[in-house]
């Protein structure tokens, strides 16, 4: 699982490409089969096993940059990647409210703020780049679970006391993976799935609005990419973020199955007992660590502890 390329200013944690290269090149050496996700599942469903080593690469949010900087990069070895992507994001309808308190964050001129929102205080600082990351991470972790209506408040309340007006549509930074770049790294090797219309964790959503945003993701989706992926991406994805009554509810919208971002070693024969629940490693920060992943080293060291 991938998010973002690593930003110039190292205002959050992304994928370095040169890394990303590296790792597909060791695989490929390797001889690694490369599968996407759906072909993943499908060998699950019919029981089938692979007949070499086999990884498969996922990236999450649908970001330009993800399309333009790492998707040519998988491309170019073959690794059938799977970009999930948000559709009012692609359709600038919105933007991620992730993505607005960043760029709250990185772009406010005060050194720093005070206010109190739903009985917690916050004290955050601006003065330096680290320090902007720390304010972020702490007022993006508190607004993750605000019902729907108080998340919009609390993110007005940060325009109001970082100084800062947000745009109605994604910045240049926060460009979001339109639908024709989409369709054109589809027809080179591309694969594109739903994760939702507006990035909004399915806890803090009535089973009502989970339903709109399955259903509605996947219709606009397959509007402007016929052949798009079956499987669905749910938002954040943790184990906090979503619970066993929204599996039902992704497989009432005939999704064939779901991954999370819940880390862990799985198999084929697990995607199959579970097929709404499957997990993801993250993508490794380092050469050594993904070859651990890649090898099972790292699934040997976790049944030792």
């Amino acid at each position: 699982m991938l998010h973002r390329p690593t930003p110039d200013n190292k205002s959050y944690n992304g994928t370095c490409p040169a890394l990303l290269e590296k790792c597909l090149d060791y695989a490929q050496k390797k001889q690694f089969q490369f599968s996407s996700l759906d072909e993943l599942v499908q060998m699950a469903i019919k029981g089938e096993k692979p007949k070499t080593p086999t990884l498969c690469f996922t990236m999450d949010d649908g970001y330009l940059d993800q399309v333009t900087v790492l998707t040519p990069l998988f491309l170019k070895y073959n690794a059938k990647p799977t970009i999930f992507v948000l559709s009012d994001f692609s359709d600038n309808i919105d933007w991620p409210w992730d993505a607005k308190l960043m760029y709250l964050t990185q772009t406010t001129e005060i050194p720093s703020a005070e206010f109190e929102f739903d009985n917690q205080f916050f004290s955050l600082s601006f003065s330096t780049q680290n320090e902007r990351v720390q304010s972020r991470r702490k007022i993006t972790a508190f607004a993750k679970y605000l019902e729907d209506k108080k998340q919009d408040s609390f993110i007005a309340l940060m325009e109001n006391k970082l100084a800062i007006t947000l745009p109605k549509t994604a910045p240049q930074a926060f460009a979001p993976a339109d639908w024709e770049s989409l369709r054109h790294y589809q027809k080179l090797g591309l694969n594109i799935g739903a994760h939702g219309k507006t990035h909004k964790v399915f806890n803090t959503l009535s089973n009502e609005d989970v339903t709109q945003e399955l259903t509605q993701s996947k219709n606009r989706l397959l509007s402007e990419i016929p052949q798009a992926s079956n499987i669905f991406c749910y938002s954040s994805g943790t184990i906090r973020d979503y619970s066993q009554r929204h599996c039902s509810l992704v497989a009432d919208a005939s999704f064939t199955a779901a991954v999370s971002a819940n880390p862990g070693n799985t198999n084929l024969s697990l995607i199959k007992q579970d097929l709404f629940n499957i997990k993801r490693h993250g993508f490794p920060g380092s050469y050594e660590k993904f070859i651990r992943y890649s090898s099972w080293i790292e699934y040997l060291r976790s049944t030792m502890n």
